[in-house]
């Protein structure tokens, strides 16, 4: 029985050797990664399917949050990008840095995201007047730019500064603002759960005195309703942080602000309801246009005249709203 299935597997090769090599062309290559990311246009995610809040009040209408499709690229992927006009095609060496490898990159991602959604609560607490509490603080190294002179890696967390215990992001970067350029700054860290004595050097970086590394900011948060979060494995990034605090926000009043509208968005947020700039708006107007959202807010600058262009070149339903602040998507609202 074997033997004729094996003759007939071979007869069949035989009499069909190009369409074989191309098959086997096309499936090997599907598994080698080429020197390229693809970027395309996204979706939504319901920001409410991403946390919970005891006795949180509904509302008729949505946040969402919006987002890139990013693929890694593949030679069938590659070529697809090739003719496909809404898809660009990105060199591996713009969006992960010489001096970092993937998994770091992802640690940083993941670290802005979990700091992001902190900062979320902490400004939707504050502006619905409920309580909540820091109770602990701890400062990761998330970056470190190539022309740093330090003994840092991504993933420390500090604890000390030149023998100063470190309270908080804030007071550390206060801290490292009255060292001269040239100066060295000691740090103890916790490295693969061990005490380490490492150091940096002070450079005059674009006008100020840094290190050159980015610290990201971990805190617990007691507060009162209790919320809690629920993200997928491959979701990382702070660009949804504004979607996410108008959505907390709206749980926490009795006004439902979305009056049943389908609202979309992108930006950033910190404690104090300031809305920063994100990558990829292009992608993410377009999304929102797809997944027929009735607003899309867009942080003030260019990433609010990218997206109006795009909507006004092509005729979008969605209207774009400009914001710098948390204030500002409120008052569109209301």
């Amino acid at each position: 029985m074997i033997t004729k299935v094996y003759e007939k597997v071979k007869q069949f090769i035989k009499e069909n050797k190009i369409f074989v090599l191309v098959m086997f062309f096309i499936t090997v290559s599907s598994y080698i990664p080429l020197p390229y990311y693809i970027y395309a246009p996204g979706g939504l995610v319901d920001v409410s399917d991403r946390f919970s809040i005891d006795d949180g009040h509904p509302s008729k209408g949505s946040f969402h949050m919006a987002y890139v499709s990013e693929y890694s690229a593949t030679l069938p992927i590659y070529l697809l990008a090739l003719v496909k006009d809404d898809w660009d095609i990105t060199k591996k060496g713009e969006v992960v840095a010489s001096n970092e490898t993937e998994e770091e990159s992802m640690i940083r991602n993941k670290y802005l995201l979990e700091e992001a959604n902190q900062d979320a609560v902490v400004n939707a607490f504050r502006y619905a007047n409920k309580t909540y509490e820091i109770t602990e603080e701890k400062l990761y190294i998330t970056y470190i730019d190539e022309k740093a002179d330090t003994q840092l890696k991504i993933n420390d967390q500090i604890l000390k500064v030149d023998g100063r215990k470190v309270n908080s992001k804030k007071s550390l970067q206060n801290y490292l603002k009255t060292k001269e350029a040239g100066s060295i700054a000691t740090f103890e860290v916790l490295r693969n759960e061990k005490k380490e004595i490492v150091t940096g050097k002070m450079l005059q970086m674009n006008g100020n005195t840094k290190i050159g590394i980015m610290i990201t900011s971990l805190r617990t948060l007691k507060t009162n309703p209790k919320i809690t979060f629920e993200f997928k494995e491959s979701e990382s990034g702070p660009s949804g942080g504004l979607m996410m605090s108008l959505a907390i926000y709206n749980q926490l009043i009795e006004e439902d602000i979305t009056k049943g509208r389908k609202i979309a968005g992108t930006g950033t947020i910190d404690a104090q309801g300031n809305v920063g700039q994100i990558g990829g708006i292009e992608y993410k107007i377009m999304g929102a246009e797809k997944e027929s959202a009735d607003i899309f807010f867009a942080p003030s600058g260019k990433n609010y005249q990218d997206a109006k262009k795009i909507a006004k070149e092509r005729d979008y339903h969605v209207k774009v709203v400009e914001v710098k602040t948390f204030d500002d998507a409120l008052k569109a609202l209301k």
